[in-house]
């Protein structure tokens, strides 16, 4: 399936351009096929490697620069056409100038290698060179030098490596400090960007293209969906490619460029990205974040109290808001670290593994220490006890929107009952911790009881006088609440009542983020509201969603475009809907005009089953 855009495209929608990567390098291709230093709904494109982060005191991913082309004598962009190939990982651009040039490009960044490969061909021998240019910005933590007649050493700090710019048929030639140069006159060119990998004599366009889409059509193998709306599936084909673009050696960030948060990674998050990829039989991938919470576990510890007091085993852990690779905290200073749900939700993400994968092994010794650790954080750190009303989870803040602290929040409670529940479920299995299971279990059911209620309805917490998306947290992502609970049920409609009040996120808004969209869609699956659910959805793709049905935080503000934690969202909502109606072919979602082939969606037998927090 491909996605197009191009200036007599009927659908107006911010034009951001297409992202492409390999989990480790993060680049955006415009519409002329090179990456002019324009703003896109504050993005500006330039090249960044996961982990590679200037020696400086906020850890900011380093600039690896950019290419552009020029054009000289060719006059202005007349037509474009754009399009994306979520399922090839690559984009293609046509251009068509005052002169009648036409520039055809294709450009795809090796799923595999740390290579950027770049074509173009031209309709004419053009009237003057042209020239590619490709620039690594100068920065005071980054040193350049150039090595050879194509290569640039770069090196920060204890990091170091090598930039090769290379063309087969073309020269490269230095054009100033950290600028290398292609010109020429001839109708086809070829050129790519290597980042400390060896250009070898086989890696011509012909060959890299076929291991590249090779690559991709093993990661598109794990799994198979029917999905009849258009506007829907391309928001979904996006989405699960974008989340392959963006899975890292460690985790999956918001998204690997600067204007994400410098690309660190988010526990809260994790949840969304990791829930969509573990139930899109991406197991490999969804693997890697639990691994890495598991691989910072120790510092997380630290954090908690790096004292020791207590016996070894029973060390509680506080995981970083924003975490760097080495699992520090990476985040600046505000009231967003005063918050702890996000140890739930990356208990939770172990505990869904677990239900997936089955894997034993790997339950004793990766997933159930983490599920513990931050279980015991809960426990020993959150949970207050009032003489009167028992165990409730004490003053932290809940959702940033809400403000700075707040006492008995709805969310951060919910996600607590999951995580002692989920740490019973994993502690009986494994047969250990008999004492704290009691423990876990005696609180879950407490702080059920504890949940904040107004007039017959769940409250955000006492006093509230905001509604929240976290209304709908004890049915998504917690899933703690019986959908048939009539506190819960009031709750969700007095919310959505006064649904603009959150559409926005942070902001007043019109329409639903995509990321909200998901959410809410997961918990009306979970009510058994199928027809809302693929209403939010397919709403979500035609309204909150860019050219290249890419999502971002909150479109209406044209704020971080191509912003994963939206695009995990929405597959995981998609993919609960698929598991719902394939459970329950009964339910055709009577007057939408959808008519699915059972099953909906297909995973491996050994990749688990749909499943629902008890």
């Amino acid at each position: 399936m491909k996605i197009t855009f191009e200036n007599k495209t009927a659908r107006q929608r911010f034009y951001v351009p297409p992202a492409l990567g390999n989990g480790q390098l993060s680049l955006m291709i415009d519409r002329e096929g090179a990456m002019t230093q324009n703003d896109y709904c504050g993005m500006t494109p330039v090249i960044v490697r996961a982990g590679c982060r200037y020696d400086n005191a906020s850890r900011q991913l380093i600039r690896f620069g950019y290419f552009e082309q020029f054009l000289p004598g060719e006059g202005k962009l007349t037509t474009f056409r754009q399009t994306l190939d979520p399922e090839k990982g690559c984009c293609t651009c046509r251009c068509k100038y005052e002169s009648g040039l036409t520039v055809d490009t294709e450009v795809f960044c090796h799923l595999e290698r740390n290579i950027i490969a770049v074509r173009k061909t031209f309709s004419a021998e053009v009237k003057q060179a042209y020239r590619i240019r490709y620039t690594l910005p100068r920065n005071p933590y980054l040193q350049i030098r150039r090595t050879d007649e194509n290569c640039l050493r770069w090196c920060s700090g204890i990091r170091s490596g090598v930039v090769c710019f290379y063309s087969p048929n073309h020269t490269v030639h230095a054009a100033g400090t950290g600028i290398l140069e292609i010109s020429g006159q001839d109708q086809t060119l070829e050129f790519f960007l290597a980042f400390d990998e060896q250009i070898k004599p086989s890696d011509n366009w012909k060959n890299l293209y076929r291991s590249h889409t090779e690559a991709w059509q093993n990661y598109w193998s794990d799994s198979s969906f029917a999905i009849p709306d258009d506007a829907l599936r391309k928001m979904y084909m996006t989405a699960q490619y974008h989340l392959k673009i963006s899975s890292t050696p460690w985790s999956v960030p918001t998204g690997i460029f600067p204007t994400h948060w410098e690309g660190r990674f988010f526990g809260y998050d994790e949840f969304f990205t990791h829930g969509a990829l573990l139930t899109s039989g991406h197991i490999r991938e969804a693997e890697k974040i639990v691994r890495f919470r598991s691989a910072g576990l120790e510092s997380a510890i630290h954090r908690a109290c790096f004292l020791k007091l207590c016996p070894e085993k029973n060390l509680a852990a506080h995981y970083p808001w924003e975490t760097l690779e080495d699992g520090t905290e990476g985040g600046p200073e505000g009231f967003w670290l005063d918050r702890y749900v996000h140890m739930a939700s990356i208990g939770l993400n172990c505990w869904e593994h677990w239900l997936f994968t089955r894997n034993r092994d790997l339950l004793k010794n990766v997933l159930y220490p983490v599920i513990r650790a931050c279980a015991e954080y809960y426990r020993r750190s959150a949970v207050y006890t009032d003489s009167v009303t028992g165990p409730y989870i004490g003053k932290c803040t809940d959702m940033e929107r809400l403000g700075e602290f707040v006492e008995r929040p709805y969310s951060t409670t919910c996600g607590g009952i999951a995580l002692f529940r989920a740490a019973v479920q994993c502690a009986e299995e494994l047969e250990q911790d008999a004492a704290l299971r009691k423990q876990w279990r005696f609180l879950a059911e407490k702080l059920h009881g504890s949940l904040p209620v107004k007039k017959g309805k769940y409250v955000p917490y006492p006093g509230c006088r905001a509604h929240s998306i976290a209304m709908y947290h004890g049915l998504f992502p917690f899933g703690v609440i019986s959908p048939d609970d009539p506190k819960q049920f009031a709750a969700i409609r007095e919310t959505e009542k006064n649904i603009g009040d959150f559409a926005g996120q942070y902001f007043h808004g019109t329409e639903l983020t995509a990321w909200y969209a998901g959410l809410i869609a997961s918990a009306e699956v979970r009510m058994g509201h199928s027809e809302k659910a693929l209403q939010l959805l397919v709403h979500a793709a035609d309204h909150s969603t860019g050219c290249f049905y890419e999502c971002f935080e909150v479109y209406e503000r044209k704020k971080l475009p191509w912003f994963t934690t939206a695009s995990g969202a929405v597959v995981r909502a998609v993919n609960d809907l698929l598991f719902y109606l394939s459970a329950r072919p009964e339910d055709p979602l009577h007057g939408a005009g959808y008519e699915f082939d059972s099953p909906w969606i297909s995973l491996p037998a050994h990749r688990g089953t749909p499943y629902r927090i008890p």
